[in-house]
């Protein structure tokens, strides 16, 4: 087995924990990859925390690659293993306990341009404390015209991040389905939507300038219509057993 290994230095846990990692697997005879050679891996591990899970997902998007998240941060709905449990979480993953959860993905066209996004796109104002005016159209049928702040494409998985900030509902991540919530909308009455996956959301600001982000990661400004679909290809996640409603209640201290 190869692993392939991408870390957040800016973690100062990880550089220290790094080096026990590798030396722990290169006694369990496990080949290390990393860089531009974690595309040839058989499982990818992501030390860091959502944001290097996110970061893993986009090196490898479209290859048929399990993604293992070891949570060095707070929060963190991705990354199921925390710290102290990484080694044990690599002994199971080695013994094949495990399973992989697919997760559905969204594509973004600008301009001729694709990209792709595991949590969210979110197309908001460049200018601080302005508001933007956007036409929403969903599968060819005219939805709304919205002035407001911003707004949010996400999938399941995305719905516990910038989503569920902005009053959008949590959904299972193992769905599939498309959210989209509007943020700071100018009207009480303009609510979250969840659409079904095969929906195409086409978004043209028509007042203001925007700007798009994918994960909150990859920015390019907007000068037209966007156009978010479902993606081509799923993500793989490794999971070792923690109940999603767990997750919930620990990340978001319902008790």
């Amino acid at each position: 087995m190869q692993i392939g290994i991408v870390i957040n230095p800016d973690r100062p846990s990880g550089k220290s924990l790094l080096p026990e990692v590798k030396k722990w697997l290169e006694k369990k005879g496990v080949g290390l990859l990393d860089g531009l050679e974690i595309n040839r891996a058989d499982i990818v591990l992501a030390m860091g925390g959502d944001g290097t899970l996110l970061k893993t997902a986009r090196l490898i998007g479209g290859l048929d690659i399990p993604i293992l998240g070891v949570n060095l941060g707070s929060l963190g709905f991705l990354t199921e293993v925390v710290e102290g449990d990484i080694f044990s979480a690599l002994e199971s993953v080695l013994n094949n306990n495990y399973r992989v959860e697919e997760r559905m993905a969204l594509s973004i066209e600008i301009d001729e341009n694709r990209t792709a996004a595991l949590n969210d796109i979110v197309l908001s104002a460049e200018e601080v404390g302005r508001m933007i005016k956007l036409d929403v159209v969903v599968g060819g049928d005219y939805l709304s015209e919205m002035t407001c702040d911003g707004l949010i494409v996400s999938t399941p998985t995305g719905s516990t991040a910038y989503s569920l900030s902005a009053g959008g509902p949590i959904v299972v991540p193992t769905l599939n389905a498309v959210i989209v919530t509007p943020v700071c909308a100018h009207t009480l009455s303009m609510r979250p939507m969840v659409l079904p996956p095969e929906s195409v959301v086409k978004v043209k600001t028509t007042k203001g300038r925007s700007s798009v982000c994918c994960d909150g990661q990859v920015k390019f400004p907007v000068d037209g219509e966007i156009k978010v679909e479902r993606g081509e290809h799923t993500i793989k996640l490794i999971r070792l057993g923690v109940p999603f409603f767990e997750i919930l209640r620990k990340k978001l201290s319902w008790g």
